[in-house]
């Protein structure tokens, strides 16, 4: 996973420097969802869709339209965080609800299947920082974990899409999303080399 070139789309995040460190040392690049282009995706191994706070899914599919077409249309991998997550299941008409109380902090984490990503991490925890879940998802979208709020990894049946509810960027000393997140990107890069 260290010569990927690594295209990240900050939603606002405010954990980018923590997301580019743990992509480290690939070849990563940051635009912002107002600077996305078709042209700038050509040439990239992987599309990742940061976490971002000031606008949710809901209510502003407009301005998340190039974001959910990308997702519709993927044929370069893509990894969302937290809202790039919600705009995946979005983009497969998964619904979202808000929650109550925002979510902040250690959640644990149950794994529903077997999969790459998992190996050699045990169920334990992940970070959160979000307002909103998914209950509920349609194919082809498919749930690989779950806690206690609803679905915290998806993927896509047949293509590398995959989505994390939580931060892998973040705590990594206490949290096991960093070692999901290595594993994610090893899969991938295997997959494009066809040593998969």
């Amino acid at each position: 996973m260290f010569d990927m070139k690594i295209l990240v789309v900050d939603n606002g995040t405010a954990y980018l420097r923590a997301l580019l460190h743990q992509l480290e040392p690939n070849d990563v690049t940051v635009t912002t969802r107002d600077e996305l282009s078709a042209r700038a995706i050509t040439s990239v191994d992987v599309i990742v869709l940061s976490g971002g706070s000031s606008m949710s899914v809901i209510g502003h599919e407009t301005e998340y339209g190039y974001e959910l077409g990308l997702i519709r249309d993927a044929r370069t991998p893509i990894i969302g965080i937290c809202l790039g997550f919600e705009l995946i299941a979005r983009a497969y008409k998964a619904k979202l609800e808000r929650l109550v109380v925002k979510e902040r902090g250690l959640i644990s984490l149950k794994y529903l299947q077997p999969h790459p990503i998992f190996l050699g991490v045990p169920e334990t925890c992940v970070f959160e920082s979000h307002r909103w879940r998914v209950k509920e998802i349609l194919k082809p979208l498919v749930g690989l974990a779950k806690s206690k709020d609803g679905y915290e990894i998806i993927s896509h049946e047949s293509k590398l899409i995959f989505g994390f509810q939580f931060h892998p960027e973040m705590l990594p000393e206490v949290a096991v999303g960093d070692e999901i997140m290595r594993n994610c990107l090893n899969l991938i890069e295997r997959q494009q080399s066809g040593d998969e």
